[in-house]
């Protein structure tokens, strides 16, 4: 009876003590073992569980940490770790350090108001609102002008997608961006990321889906002729298998589902493209 209750209480039986707390021939006790306490599945749920598992682990990483800063208060001034400045895609507000703009403005999109972010396209998101569209084309411009060549020409496209009459009086003076978009790519300097705009525009024309599906792959497509006016160098990808449209075949899509004067638009944009292809822009920045 005693034996089954102490199994049942999880403490070790006789027959079993006897042989776990020594070595075999011998009287002595087996060393204690030098591997890290790890507690059970039902321990974890017990209240004295945080007391074994994160007390111990603050205290390693507490002394890590003198131990690093020792080290380096040791090391000469040749060898200390200089801190890494932050690199332009972790930079979301105003940056303090450096007020001036990295990039020149593009003749093509509107001057934000003033500081911008993600949270002042939200505030309009939904609905066919033109108040939308100039905000994304201002804050493609101000990510343009932070050196954020590809967070720019995504803001251009949402833009480019948003549902909005040509007619809307708050549109006025700001047409389809399809010439910054061609602009962008032209003027992105080769150290700055920016992918492949030709694959990108191929991938979203191909899989766009949802409401003014066609509308908007045609203007995917119309943006994937831009590209490769401007950098025909960018090589298109070749495990993607679909049917790339002529020039004749965008033009007669965008006057069957575009706005008015959307053609003469991107034709614009297309002459431009041809113009930076024949004489490439001074690509400089950072």
């Amino acid at each position: 009876m005693g034996h089954r209750a102490s199994r049942r209480r999880g403490r070790p039986s006789k027959s079993q003590s006897a042989g776990s707390g020594t070595t075999p021939g011998s009287n002595r006790k087996a060393p204690r073992s030098t591997q890290p306490f790890r507690p059970t599945r039902d321990a974890r749920h017990c209240g004295w569980y945080p007391l074994f598992s994160v007390l111990p682990r603050r205290l390693v990483s507490s002394n890590r940490r003198l131990e690093a800063k020792t080290k380096a208060a040791s090391q000469p001034a040749s060898l200390a770790r200089v801190p890494r400045a932050p690199t332009f895609a972790r930079v979301i507000g105003p940056i303090p350090d450096d007020p001036v703009p990295r990039f020149a403005t593009c003749p093509f999109l509107p001057m934000p108001d003033g500081e911008m972010d993600w949270r002042s396209l939200n505030e309009l998101r939904g609905g066919a609102d033109a108040r939308l569209y100039v905000r994304c084309l201002a804050y493609s411009q101000l990510l343009w002008r932070r050196g954020l060549a590809a967070r720019a020409l995504l803001a251009a496209d949402r833009a480019l997608f948003h549902e909005v009459a040509s007619e809307d009086p708050a549109t006025e003076g700001h047409p389809l961006p399809y010439r910054a978009i061609a602009w962008i790519v032209a003027h992105t300097p080769p150290r700055v990321f920016i992918g492949n705009p030709r694959i990108h525009y191929q991938h979203l024309a191909d899989r766009v889906r949802g409401a003014r599906a066609l509308q908007r792959r045609w203007r995917a497509w119309a943006c994937w002729s831009l590209v490769r006016l401007a950098r025909p160098e960018l090589p298109p990808d070749p495990k993607h298998a679909v049917l790339e449209p002529s020039m004749d075949a965008i033009a007669q899509a965008l006057v069957q589902h575009g706005v008015s004067n959307e053609l003469p638009w991107w034709r614009q944009a297309c002459d431009d493209a041809r113009a930076y292809q024949a004489q490439p822009p001074t690509r400089t920045g950072p």
